[in-house]
């Protein structure tokens, strides 16, 4: 399944909506592309304030928090040395680690996206900033060289069943025309009721924070899923209701082209 969008709600909406109609209800694969926007791609508040709603019902993350684990808007000042963020953000992540949602759900103990992109693995390297390092020279060519690795064997090779971390397991970069910057996320499995919104909202967020911090321009972000599912929580009234809601935003859309 393909989808191409100039706005993160749209993007969603279309991805919910095929996957709530599907049979299996599952996509595999999903590749959701977000492009053509002036700098930022944009939502409407109040549809993601709907699917908020309805996530808060259900005892799960907002889209907002389901952000702040891709990239922490809250704490990056781009008029201050971007040290200054992987500093702060490295001193709250013990705290977030030990989120407790429910009873006994940790759903970062296994730590968060951007921890990983600042400080990979026991060496704790900083990946994100030897990638800003990259774009900055203009003699570096080489692809593989701006990725992002989240993925590591040396803790998630588990047989644990459900381990819930880490779904995105890359993020690369690349120049996009003249000056641009598209981004693009690699997951195994996503929920699109749950994470889905957030995921696409993180990256844009990710995506703005590299181009600004590069002087470029955020042009495209893409999201490849290898499995995109996630009916199975909340409940089928919900569900119906979100994928309504939905509908109508896509018949908006339509309307507008």
């Amino acid at each position: 399944m393909l989808i191409t969008a100039s706005r993160i709600d749209h993007a969603w909406a279309r991805a919910f909506v095929e996957g709530y109609a599907a049979r299996s209800q599952e996509l595999s694969p999903l590749v959701v592309t977000i492009e053509r926007f002036e700098d930022y791609p944009d939502d409407d508040a109040t549809f993601r304030n709907l699917v908020n709603r309805s996530l808060r019902d259900h005892e799960k993350w907002t889209v907002e928090t389901t952000a702040s684990v891709i990239f922490p808007k809250s704490l990056w000042c781009p008029e201050r040395p971007r040290q200054e963020l992987y500093d702060r953000y490295l001193r709250i992540l013990p705290r977030v680690q030990k989120f407790r949602m429910g009873r006994s759900f940790y759903p970062n103990r296994y730590g968060t996206y951007f921890g990983r992109m600042i400080a990979y693995g026991s060496c704790g390297i900083n990946q994100l900033e030897f990638v800003l390092g990259l774009l900055d020279n203009p003699t570096f060519h080489r692809r593989s060289g701006f990725v992002l690795s989240i993925f590591d064997p040396a803790q998630d090779h588990k047989t644990t069943p459900y381990l819930g971390f880490p779904c995105l397991h890359q993020v690369c970069f690349a120049g996009e025309g003249s000056g641009g910057l598209s981004v693009t996320g690699f997951y195994a499995k996503q929920d699109l009721f749950e994470r889905a919104y957030g995921n696409y909202v993180g990256l844009a967020r990710l995506g703005h924070f590299v181009a600004a911090e590069s002087g470029r321009r955020l042009r495209r972000i893409t999201c490849v899923s290898a499995t995109a599912s996630g009916f199975a929580t909340g409940n089928k009234t919900s569900h119906r209701a979100l994928a309504a809601a939905a509908e109508g935003i896509l018949q908006e859309c339509d309307a507008d082209d």
